[in-house]
């Protein structure tokens, strides 16, 4: 369907922090203001992280994901 490629496995897994509470994150879209929860509930994602540098700043899942689902 798209063109892909295959990534090898790193060496070794960046262990990943999480900050004590989530910011509040939003963006504004076709003049209105949304939400990540706003962003999930119009699309079909199973699974939202939002990363910088080596700290989730935000996890989502839907539709019975869970972060240990393969």
């Amino acid at each position: 369907m798209y063109p892909s490629r295959k990534v090898r496995k790193g060496e070794r897994a960046l262990e990943l922090g999480r900050l004590e509470r989530e910011p509040h994150i939003a963006f504004r879209f076709q003049g209105e203001s949304s939400s990540l929860d706003d962003y999930l509930a119009r699309n079909r994602t199973t699974g939202l992280a939002i990363v910088r540098g080596d700290t989730i700043l935000a996890e989502r899942y839907q539709y019975d994901r869970t972060p240990h689902t393969a």
